[in-house]
């Protein structure tokens, strides 16, 4: 699959908008909270993936 040049512009524009969402979501924890939490929620996921 490929993205088309408005496909690939509007995924940028949500991309920054995601990350203006999670600034300010997880703007009362520290980068090492940040860093913890990431951590700890991909080892979340890597447990319950399907197979």
């Amino acid at each position: 699959m490929t993205l088309t040049g408005a496909g690939n512009r509007q995924l940028r524009r949500l991309d920054r908008a995601l990350d203006g969402v999670q600034d300010e979501l997880l703007e009362p924890l520290s980068a090492h909270d940040r860093q913890a939490l990431v951590r700890l929620l991909t080892r979340l996921l890597a447990h319950h993936a399907p197979g």
